[in-house]
């Protein structure tokens, strides 16, 4: 029968010298890792108080234990919980000009309708750009389409501006909201054994008409709502999704 040496396999050697504090291969990585050592002076004099003789000697007794859980009860033994003598609420705004000042991180509305003519568009000049070749057509393309979506939102701000003339315009937006399935239930599985949806047009991805306001409200309304089973539980739960309330009309085959 073989014998177990578990002190010859590559990743038990690594760890424990590891555990060690002494410079090691990655098993995982297989990148070299330095040895550890004593780090420069606290800047605040921390260092002072020990000296640097007693703090390379704990330094060299504590990676001598040679085992991780046991150095962790070592640490154990000397912290101990201190109550907070104040505590600190910030606003919002402070972390958002940390993101933004420091991080370079910014904060925007996800992008949840998006045109796929753009999107198809703006990955090509991605990839011709990373392969080092003219993108000046694609460009093109791509500010044509964006003009071409343009006009109809220069004719929609017009109209909410009362029109030419400032005179009176009846505008009428129309949209095509996301299907909402029936039944609707909680197991997950109906989703993709569903027989029936119901359908509750600007260039898609381009459109932000008055209707989306309310579609959003109608799917805040639906997410309260865990069972429908029939199309025509769906009647009142649109009537009613914003406060003032609108008639819907079922549509006839």
């Amino acid at each position: 029968m073989r014998e177990r040496r578990v002190d010859d396999w590559a990743k038990e050697a690594a760890k424990h010298k590891r555990n060690l504090g002494e410079e090691y291969v990655s098993y995982s990585t297989k990148k070299v890792v330095k040895a550890r050592q004593v780090g420069p002076p606290c800047p605040d004099g921390c260092f002072d108080k020990p000296g640097r003789d007693n703090i390379d000697t704990i330094f060299t007794n504590f990676w001598a234990i040679g085992d991780y859980s046991t150095q962790n009860g070592y640490l154990q033994v000397f912290i101990g919980a201190v109550p907070a003598k104040r505590k600190r609420t910030e606003a919002e705004s402070f972390y958002h000009t940390v993101f933004t000042r420091d991080y370079n991180i910014v904060f925007r509305a996800p992008l949840t309708d998006v045109c796929i003519t753009c999107e198809k568009l703006e990955t090509q000049i991605f990839s011709l750009q990373k392969d080092g070749q003219g993108t000046s057509d694609v460009k093109n393309t791509l500010r044509e389409d964006k003009a071409i979506a343009q006009v109809p939102r220069d004719l929609l701000h017009q109209a909410k501006q009362g029109g030419p003339g400032n005179g009176v315009v009846k505008m009428v937006a129309i949209d095509l909201q996301q299907t909402l399935p029936c039944p609707r239930l909680r197991a997950s599985n109906a989703y993709y054994k569903r027989k029936l949806v119901d359908f509750i047009f600007m260039k898609s991805g381009h459109s932000y008409l008055p209707c989306d306001r309310t579609f959003g409200s109608i799917e805040k309304k639906l997410r309260k709502t865990s069972h429908i089973y029939s199309p025509l539980q769906y009647i009142p739960i649109i009537g009613k999704a914003v406060k003032k309330g609108f008639p819907v009309i079922v549509m006839q085959r």
